[in-house]
């Protein structure tokens, strides 16, 4: 056993406590594989792995009160378990001596950097070396009682920070969508008389493009959705108004403009979070021009929108919607974000690897204000995401402050400082003995 009773360390502890390697106190034991198909799940004994309680079974593997000790996959994750339980082969685990609380260690362990003994390139794992070589720091008995309530009662507090900060994450969330769907049923910003009619603008569009608008009078039948428009907006279909850019075969391997792949796209926002540099790939391109919509139509990545700001190549899964004259780019890529068309493309996506098509993606029907009044819809959009997007920082920040919390109150904790002492309790040391003499004399039966 090694335990501290000298040096600078020992004269950090607090009085009457201790300090121990791991494998002083307890054997470190291997987990036992138990597969689903093996469970019995109506049993009442929990089975455990590195993720925590993942079944139950009728029987036990260890019937007294352990600490599990994740191994490999959530290596480093500690549980514990007061009663029966079954720890699985992707575990370690460890019978609590007794005049040890089970959830002291747990909590103790599972604030000590167990991941950093990670010796897999892989899959993450934990060796039991290192796990047996780690120091622990033991305080009296009726103290880590003392220690584990005020911890509890700290958490709970934290916890219920935490939900408000969730519940107030979620709200925003509700709001971006509340915004985008208010701006396109022409409820955001007032309608201005003076504006050129949006059929003014649709005839022209489909004059410029010798197309005639079919959806009057494919949609208006619908009823609904035109008695509701604002004056002066016009019911169209993405098809009325756009025609995508075909792609490209896949460009020779000198071609070095920027490269847009579908992982480069931020889900549920406009922003691209990279670009690559093209070199030679094998499939098909989309070719990339400023003010052009790339629309991700392949599941899972559908519904990613990026507003291109560059001449560029991107991925053949992109549908690239040019930019029309008098139809803002902004204006469509808020469209598209809108929850009426994510509802749209989850149901027409088919395929053995789903897929948003552009036959059906045409007929998608919308509300078409006129170009004075899209820039004001933009306008009024960002400026209620920039105030949602500062909300949403302030609460990630806090939710930043609620972890560094908890880890500041089990840091306050195991150095002594959470609880005050009590001089009567039996010290540490002392415990600690007749954990040894109970092994040792154990090992000799």
């Amino acid at each position: 056993m090694a335990i501290s009773g000298s040096g600078r360390m020992s004269e950090m502890l607090p009085q009457g406590w201790a300090r121990s390697e791991l494998i002083g106190m307890s054997r470190v034991e291997y987990g036992k594989g138990l597969s689903k198909r093996q469970r019995v799940e109506t049993g009442s004994v929990g089975v455990y792995g590195s993720a925590g309680l993942v079944g139950h079974h009728d029987r036990a593997l260890v019937d007294e009160p352990v600490v599990i000790v994740g191994r490999k996959g959530n290596a480093g994750a500690v549980w514990h378990s007061e009663e029966p339980s079954w720890p699985i082969d992707t575990t370690y685990f460890l019978k609590v001596p007794s005049g040890i609380c089970a959830k002291y260690l747990e909590l103790q362990l599972g604030h000590l950097d167990l991941v950093g003994h990670d010796s897999s390139t892989t899959i993450p794992s934990l060796r039991r070396p290192d796990l047996e070589a780690t120091s622990i720091i033991i305080a009296p008995s009726a103290e880590q009682g003392r220690i584990v309530a005020a911890i509890e009662e700290c958490f709970s507090r934290l916890d219920a920070a935490s939900d408000a900060i969730t519940a107030a994450q979620a709200r925003i969330t509700a709001l971006r969508r509340s915004v985008l769907t208010e701006a396109f049923a022409g409820r955001l910003v007032p309608q201005d008389p003076d504006d050129e009619p949006a059929s003014v603008l649709l005839e022209r569009i489909a004059a410029n493009r010798q197309t005639e608008p079919s959806a009057q009078r494919a949609i208006s039948a619908s009823g609904s959705m035109t008695s509701d428009l604002p004056p002066g907006w016009v019911i169209a279909t993405l098809g009325d108004v756009f025609t995508p850019r075909k792609g490209k075969d896949a460009p020779s391997p000198l071609d070095r403009r920027p490269y847009l792949s579908l992982d480069n796209v931020e889900s549920h926002t406009l922003r691209i979070t990279a670009w690559e540099r093209s070199s030679g790939y094998s499939s098909q391109s989309s070719q990339l021009f400023a003010g052009d919509v790339a629309y991700a139509r392949l599941r899972p990545y559908l519904n990613k929108i990026a507003l291109i700001d560059r001449e560029a190549l991107g991925s053949a899964e992109f549908i690239v919607l040019p930019r029309m004259p008098g139809v803002l780019s902004e204006f469509l890529c808020y469209r598209l974000l809108c929850r009426d068309f994510v509802r749209f493309a989850d149901q027409h996506s088919t395929g053995d690897r789903p897929r948003l098509k552009w036959a059906q993606m045409r007929d998608f029907p919308f509300g078409l204000p006129s170009t004075a009044e899209q820039g004001r819809i933009v306008d009024a959009i960002e400026e209620c995401f920039l105030r949602l997007d500062a909300a949403s920082d302030a609460i990630t920040a806090a939710q930043a402050r609620i972890e560094a919390l908890r880890r500041s109150v089990l840091t306050e904790a195991f150095a002594g400082r959470l609880v005050p002492q009590d001089p009567n309790d039996e010290p540490a040391s002392a415990l600690l003995k007749r954990i040894t003499a109970a092994r040792t004399a154990k090992s000799k039966r």
